[in-house]
C-alpha cells in the first residue's frame, strides 16, 4: 500500500508527535510506502518528510499557489492508496484541500477535541459548539475512523450517531523496549535511601497536565505530613510553579528516559477527573514497558484495558487514596514486587509493531469494501 500521512510530528517531538511517527516507521517496516506531510522535512530511513503548516494561513498569494503547485504535484506523483489524517486540524486541512487526491480517507482521533474542550473549558460554550461541528463533519466525511483508545471510539459514536463499523478502536504504545530480566535483578537487589514516586508532566500548554501537577502537589503534601522518606520526582520540560512542598523534584526534560523511570520506586497518573483525556496516554505506556507499578486516577486510566486494578496496577479515587497506597507501598517491599511481577509479564503488549499491523488490517479491509 502507498500511504499518505499528514499529522503534527516533528523532529524530536512527543505527545502527538509518538503516534504518527511510530505507526510510519513499522508500516514501512512491513514493506508499505511512506509520505508524510508534517511540521519536518527531508529523507529519512526511506520516508519523504514534506513540511506543511495546517494552521497558518499564508498571507501572500503567490507563496500559496507555491506551496500548492509544489504539494499537488507530490502527492498526486506518489499516488496514495490512504490518506492517514491524524488529529484534528490535520484531517480539517486534508479534507478541505485539493491538494489531496479522492482517495479513502482515515481519521486518526487521538482523542476527540469536543470532549476535551467540554471537560476542559466548560465555560467556552461557543466555541466547544463550533469544536463540535468541525469534529462531527470530519466523522462524517472520513471513510473510517481509528481511534487512540475505546473511550475515544465510543465518544465519537455517540456524539455524532456513527456507525460503529466505521470506527475502530487501535491504542497507543511505547518505543521503549521492554526491561530486561537482567534489569529487574539489578533494581530487586538495589535499596535506595529514599522512596520515589515519578510523574511524567511536561508543561506544553495542555491544561490537563497543569491539572495534574496540582493535584500532585496535593497528594505530597499529605505524604509528607506523614513521612519525609518519600519524594516525587517530575519528568518534562516547560516552566512550573514552585513546589509547595520539598518533597517535589523537578528534573525536566532528561537525556536517558529509561533509566529515570527504572530509577523510580512506582510512576504515577495523578489526573483528576476534570483532566480529561479522551486517548490514551503514551506515559503510562512507557511505565509498563519498563515493569513499573503505576498508580493511577480513574481518568489517568483512560485507554488502558488490559490493565486490572489490584493486579498488575493500583487505581486511587482521591488525593487521600493516592497517599495511603504510596504510603502502603512504600513500606511494604513484598506487596510491590508481587504488583511488579505481573507488570513484568505484559511488558511487551504496548508495542508499534502489533499496533501498526492493526492499522494495516484496517487499510486493507476499506479498500476492499
Amino acid at each position: 500500500m502507498k500511504i499518505c500521512i499528514v499529522s503534527n510530528y516533528k523532529k524530536n517531538g512527543y505527545g502527538e508527535s509518538s503516534r504518527p511517527y511510530f505507526l510510519s516507521v513499522n508500516l514501512l517496516k512491513q514493506g508499505h510506502r511512506i509520505l508524510h506531510l508534517c511540521e519536518h522535512e527531508g529523507k529519512e530511513d526511506g520516508i519523504e518528510y514534506i513540511k506543511v503548516h495546517t494552521w497558518v494561513w499564508e498571507p501572500s498569494f503567490i507563496k500559496r499557489i507555491a506551496t500548492f503547485i509544489y504539494l499537488f504535484f507530490k502527492v498526486r506523483t506518489f499516488g496514495p492508496d490512504v490518506i492517514y489524517m491524524h488529529l484534528f486540524n490535520n484531517a480539517r486541512w486534508a479534507l478541505a484541500s485539493r491538494v489531496m487526491p479522492k482517495v479513502k480517507f482515515v481519521f486518526d482521533a487521538h482523542t476527540s477535541l469536543f470532549f476535551e474542550a467540554t471537560g476542559l473549558t466548560p465555560e467556552k460554550t461557543a466555541d466547544i459548539e463550533r469544536v463540535k461541528n468541525i469534529e462531527r463533519d470530519i466523522c462524517l466525511k472520513a471513510d473510517a475512523i481509528i481511534c487512540a483508545s475505546e473511550e475515544t471510539r465510543q465518544i465519537l459514536q455517540e456524539a455524532y450517531s456513527l456507525p460503529a463499523g466505521k470506527l475502530y478502536a487501535v491504542g497507543n504504545a511505547t518505543y521503549i523496549a521492554p526491561v530486561t530480566e537482567a534489569e529487574k535483578e539489578a533494581e530487586n537487589n538495589t535499596a535506595p535511601n529514599t522512596f520515589t514516586c515519578l510523574a511524567t508532566l511536561p508543561f506544553d500548554g495542555f491544561l490537563s497536565n497543569e491539572l495534574a501537577l496540582a493535584y500532585l502537589f496535593e497528594i505530597a503534601a499529605l505524604v509528607q505530613d506523614k513521612t519525609a522518606q518519600i519524594k516525587f520526582v517530575v519528568l518534562g520540560g516547560g516552566k512550573k510553579p514552585v513546589p509547595p512542598t520539598s518533597n517535589v523534584i523537578y528534573a525536566g526534560y532528561v537525556p536517558d528516559l529509561r533509566k529515570e523511570i527504572l530509577a523510580a520506586g512506582i510512576c504515577l497518573m495523578p489526573y483528576p477527573d476534570n483532566a480529561v483525556c479522551g486517548g490514551a496516554r503514551n506515559k503510562f505506556c512507557d511505565f509498563i514497558a519498563l515493569g513499573k507499578v503505576v498508580i493511577s486516577s480513574p481518568e489517568g486510566m483512560r485507554g488502558m484495558q488490559a490493565l486490572e486494578a489490584g493486579k498488575n496496577c493500583l487505581v486511587a479515587k482521591n488525593k487521600n487514596e493516592f497517599a495511603e497506597k504510596i504510603i502502603e507501598l512504600s513500606e511494604s517491599e513484598n506487596k510491590l514486587r508481587v504488583l511488579e511481577n505481573e507488570v513484568f509479564k505484559m511488558r511487551g503488549y504496548y508495542n508499534w509493531k502489533d499496533r501498526a499491523e492493526q492499522v494495516a488490517g484496517i487499510f486493507k479491509k476499506i479498500l476492499n469494501t
